[in-house]
């Protein structure tokens, strides 16, 4: 037996080689693991994808924009000028019908690519956000108002600031879903299809209204206000002179019957909007009281019966109504 004995040293040696090898393929089996998961879809971070499938998505989607694009562009330019707003609704009946062809098409594919359907619910999702950022700024813009110019303006340019950023913000979420999207379907892409406007049936509005077209609907609306701002300013000019000339020819009687008003009603307000209607001449025609908080009728009462004899500024024919504000405690 002495003929088979290991060298002084050998059996140690020999155990930390093969243990050196176990370890070197464990750990190539491992990386080889994790790389296969990570094609795979492992740990959530990405999906496995039909390629076949989701090329047959992605032509679908391409198609639906060679046709619905040229539409798009030509409600634009039909929402520019008022007089061709009959042909634009002709045009949007057009698009949102080939919207609503397209979309049963994908649902008849049956998509069960999993890449594809990652990126349909983030388009879904945009679609809603879109639709429901439009019907939000019709209901802002319909608030929007002021007494006066300042005031209007100072209320246009504050809620032009919010629109702006609500479109922004609502379009850069969307970017960024829909590219975390193909992102998750292992880096898959299908260049220039069609993104919008796309959204499910359930959807409040017009399903189908593009960003383009909301951001127009912006600067329309805004354009407007501007138009209102422009128009009032010569009846708010007008309604200053009406009231600078008031106080300086008739303050005695003014402050008089505020005060007669004032003891038999303490509680009264001490502001009020006199409405004016006034002749060719400057000739008071009728008086009467706007608005008033904790209304007297005794003011009124006590104002008519000197307000035929007042002369005021002689108005022009469209401005011949003006709503004066009295401030009794600053005459």
């Amino acid at each position: 037996m002495d003929q088979f004995e290991s060298p002084p040293g050998q059996s140690r040696t020999g155990i930390i080689v093969i243990g050196l090898v176990v370890v070197g393929l464990v750990l190539v089996g491992v990386g080889g693991y994790l790389v296969w998961q990570k094609k795979q879809g492992g740990g959530g971070s990405t999906l496995s994808a039909d390629s076949a499938e989701f090329s047959r998505w992605c032509e679908l989607r391409k198609e639906w924009e060679r046709k619905v694009e040229p539409l798009v562009g030509d409600i634009l330019l039909k929402s520019v000028k008022p007089q061709d707003a009959a042909e634009r609704e002709k045009l949007v009946v057009q698009r949102n019908m080939l919207c609503q062809e397209y979309a049963r098409k994908l649902r008849e594919m049956g998509v069960t690519d999993p890449a594809a359907q990652e990126v349909e619910v983030a388009l879904v999702k945009e679609g809603k956000t879109r639709s429901n950022v439009s019907v939000e700024i019709d209901n802002l813009l319909a608030k929007i108002e002021g007494p006066d110019t300042a005031a209007l303006r100072e209320a246009r340019d504050k809620l032009e600031r919010y629109i702006k950023g609500r479109i922004g913000q609502a379009r850069a979420l969307a970017d960024k879903e829909i590219a975390a999207a193909f992102a998750k379907a292992g880096g898959k892409t299908c260049a220039s299809f069609f993104r919008g406007p796309m959204t499910d049936q359930g959807t409040t509005g017009n399903p189908y209204e593009s960003w383009d077209e909301i951001e127009l609907k912006r600067t329309q609306a805004m354009k407007r206000f501007d138009d209102k701002i422009t128009e009032m300013e010569p009846l708010e000019q007008f309604t200053n002179r009406v009231y600078h000339e008031m106080v300086r020819l008739y303050h005695g009687t003014l402050t008089k019957c505020y005060k007669q008003a004032k003891a038999n009603n303490p509680g009264m307000s001490d502001k009020l909007g006199l409405r004016v209607r006034l002749k060719p001449s400057g000739k008071v025609a009728t008086l009467g009281i706007e608005w008033m908080i904790n209304r007297e009728e005794k003011i009124l009462d006590c104002l008519l019966e000197t307000a035929s004899k007042w002369r005021l500024p002689q108005p022009d024919p469209k401005y011949n109504v003006v709503v004066v504000t009295l401030d009794f405690t600053r005459l």
